[in-house]
């Protein structure tokens, strides 16, 4: 029978047994040998390892790793449209070419504007018994501190229609709504800036759909019950200082509508 060596030792470690058999430790495995009175007797290999033992339970689970670094920032979206409150004045600056009309009882007068990006929209609401028709082409003001940008809107002064029609088509700018008095109103209305403040409109009329005018003392005079409602967009710039540009007649001025 084998000796019962130690199991744990360290590499040349000597162990001699009660027998007087002397072994020593190579790392792996004891190595030995005895005597006897007549022949050596050389120790037998170590036996094979035994099965492993069955798996231990599961441990604790780890602390949760820490968190990355955040990804780089996305690129800034486009800006919104800029919108502002609208402005309202309770009062519309009406004047003329030449003579000054004057108004009956004004009912109402209400001049609305909203900037909306880089333009303005402007709403108009006037209504005034007949008065006075005055003479010359009838203008309108622009909300206090707005003007035209002549870039977009040049002024025109001159009498419609003088050459082609095609050539207005850079002066005129589109409105809705329209001028009304009694029996008669507008079927197609037009802006048609004066000056950096100022605006005639360009009309026609429901009995006469041939004839195109600006509204005057003999187009729409302001002798007659009057109800005006337009609303346009124009690119506005800041208002320069008013300056009353001299008198102007129109030519081609045909009878008020009847």
């Amino acid at each position: 029978m084998l000796e019962k060596l130690p199991q744990n030792a360290t590499i040349g470690e000597v162990h001699t047994t009660p027998k007087g058999v002397s072994y020593i430790f190579d790392g792996v495995k004891w190595k030995g040998h005895f005597k006897t009175s007549q022949v050596e007797a050389v120790q037998g290999e170590q036996g094979e390892r035994g099965p492993e033992g069955p798996q231990g339970p599961k441990g604790d689970k780890g602390d949760p790793g820490k968190d990355g670094q955040p990804g780089p920032k996305g690129d800034t979206g486009p800006a919104g449209t800029a919108i502002s409150n609208t402005v309202v004045e309770n009062s519309i600056t009406f004047g003329s070419t030449h003579n000054q009309p004057v108004t009956g009882t004004r009912t109402v007068q209400r001049l609305e504007s909203q900037r909306i990006g880089d333009k303005a929209r402007i709403t108009y609401k006037f209504g005034f018994a007949g008065g006075q028709a005055g003479t010359g082409g009838y203008l309108l003001t622009l909300p206090a501190g707005m003007a035209f940008d002549t870039t977009y809107h040049p002024v025109y002064t001159g009498d419609l229609w003088v050459g082609d029609t095609h050539t207005m088509a850079l002066y005129f700018i589109p409105a809705t709504g329209g001028v009304i008095i009694p029996t008669h109103w507008t079927n197609q209305i037009m802006v048609v800036p004066y000056d950096a403040t100022r605006f005639r409109l360009a009309l026609t009329n429901n009995n006469s759909q041939t004839t195109y005018q600006v509204w005057h003392n003999g187009w729409y005079a302001a002798s007659s019950n009057t109800l005006l409602n337009i609303s346009f967009e124009i690119w506005p710039t800041t208002a320069p200082a008013p300056a009353a540009p001299p008198p102007r007649m129109l030519g081609a001025m045909r009878p008020p509508p009847r």
